[in-house]
């Protein structure tokens, strides 16, 4: 309510004790968002520190202020040394004035994020502190909202609020709610409105209150004090306080528990799809058995087969064998055994991510219980717990590692343009799916290094996985060196130029 035109009059009439009659000596900024005026009256300084912009919006009283040095900026010069003739709020608005003598008139519009001081002289817009703003352009009495109100129009009018008391806001409707105005019979409404007039005009405490983890001032008490103030100018100065010590540590409390809640989330999943991953890989080596079941059978296997159907001992029923055509049986079954090899290296991989993942989901499952306790995360945690999208490094690719090479994924179209044109060197191997929309992708060579079949593979299938073609059982995935892979004027993101490239079919899969 600290922009309620109720409170702003409490306030308006407080200031008016202390200005009248005082010269205003100063108005500057220092800081965004923040005017600094300065008045002074027989020896007696006061200072209005006006917080104007985003966030919060108050008018606190100071009796002393230090102006800095450096990055501080005179505003208003045409209103300097006018004296204070009234202070007074506007009628039915978010506004008060500050009337000085010789026709002078600081404006304070407490609209939210609209909020602004303005200068006018002889009701002429002189200078304004946001200049982002058209009310410069305004008359001084613009704001003003007269209304005939009387209870009998308020009874008339069928207690419609709206129109007759429009500046009434939301607190105090809140509060003839709670008080069962809805259901009250009018000779009710009417006492309940007159008890509300009578505490907005006539307050005698002013309020702190927590509501939903935000001080708020009020003019209404409830169970979640957390300051009782006897004046508008010691609760609007409380309310500054309270901002920065109160409601500023809970929304940052919030905004750490939601990044972590999130980081939660995606390590728990992570680790049940990881350790699904790892259940199917350790109780059932596919390729172990497939190439058991084509060593049994090698006399069985026709020359340049692309598929054989034999029988299968580990499932005692017939099963379709894909081959490649190139090689002799004998290499096909020796290249299902290499592919049965490299899991070994998968599940230590899975394992020590498990238990890394593990390690980070208790870390995180901590801190946690730290902020429902109402303790500070230290800085560390807090560092550690940064979302994954800003951990990473801003680089266009997802980086893998297989057998001491690194692969390169893009991440988009636009992305895979940035990886090739910007992170990959001509003798490194480009990898895409072949007929499908995909990611591009780059294995890093190894100086003296031959690329490893295996390796190759790899990246293949990570290309089919990153691709349209995921769901395929089989995709095709062209290779080449990046020194074949060029760019045309025009093309689209992610289009290139391809040359000399080989295609292999692999199953698409993740890392």
């Amino acid at each position: 309510m600290h922009l309620n035109h109720y409170f702003l009059t409490q306030l308006a009439s407080e200031l008016k004790v202390i200005l009248v009659d005082s010269w205003l000596l100063e108005a500057f900024t220092q800081e965004k968002d923040e005017l600094i005026l300065a008045f002074a009256k027989q020896g007696q300084d006061c200072y209005l520190k006006c917080r104007i912009g985003a966030g919060l919006q108050t008018i606190t009283v100071l009796e002393d202020f230090n102006r800095a040095r450096k990055n501080s900026v005179d505003l208003f010069a045409e209103a300097m040394e006018l004296k204070v003739v009234d202070v007074s709020a506007t009628p039915n608005d978010r506004s008060f004035v500050i009337q000085l003598e010789k026709g002078g008139l600081l404006l304070f519009k407490m609209h939210g994020s609209k909020s602004n001081v303005i200068f006018y002289k002889n009701e002429k817009g002189i200078a304004q502190f946001h200049k982002n703003f058209p009310d410069i352009n305004y008359a001084p009495d613009a704001v003003n909202r007269l209304v005939d109100f009387s209870i009998d129009s308020l009874v008339a009018s069928g207690f419609d609020f709206r129109t007759q008391l429009p500046a009434l806001g939301k607190e105090p409707l809140k509060w003839l709610e709670s008080k069962g105005f809805a259901s009250a019979d009018e000779e009710a409404k009417i006492e309940l409105v007159c008890q509300l007039l009578e505490l907005l005009h006539y307050p005698t405490e002013f309020y702190i209150i927590d509501v939903d983890g935000k001080a708020v001032l009020s003019f209404f008490k409830n169970e979640h004090v957390l300051g009782t103030f006897s004046t508008a100018i010691e609760a609007s100065t409380a309310l500054l306080k309270f901002y920065y010590s109160f409601s500023e540590k809970n929304r940052q409390t919030d905004g750490q528990q939601k990044t972590l809640l999130d980081k939660q989330k995606r390590l728990v999943s992570y680790l049940a799809a990881i350790r699904k991953r790892l259940y199917e890989i350790t109780h059932s080596n596919v390729f172990e058995e497939t190439a058991n079941i084509l060593m049994a059978n090698l006399h069985a296997i026709p020359a340049r087969a692309e598929t054989v159907v034999l029988y299968d001992f580990y499932q005692n029923a017939e099963r379709e064998i894909k081959l490649k055509k190139d090689l002799s049986p004998q290499k096909n079954a020796e290249n299902y055994y290499r592919k049965s090899k490299n899991l070994g290296v998968e599940i230590e991989n899975i394992q020590k991510t498990i238990e890394i993942k593990s390690l980070e989901l208790e870390k995180i499952e901590a801190s946690l219980q730290k902020l429902e306790k109402g303790e500070a995360l230290a800085k560390t945690e807090k560092i550690a717990f940064v979302p994954k999208q800003q951990q990473e490094e801003k680089v266009p690719y997802k980086r893998f590692e297989f057998e001491d090479f690194e692969i390169r994924v893009g991440k988009s179209s636009q992305k895979n343009d940035e990886l090739i044109q910007e992170h990959a060197s001509k003798n490194d191997l480009w990898l895409h799916a072949r007929g499908y929309a995909g990611s591009h992708v780059i294995i890093k060579q190894q100086a003296g290094k031959p690329f490893p079949q295996a390796v190759i593979e790899k990246a293949a299938s990570l290309a089919a996985w990153y691709s349209k073609g995921k769901n395929d059982s089989l995709c095709p995935v062209i290779v080449t060196e990046k020194k074949y892979v060029r760019k045309a004027k025009g093309m689209a993101p992610g289009q290139v130029i391809v040359e000399k490239e080989k295609t292999l079919m692999v199953t698409p899969s993740e890392f």
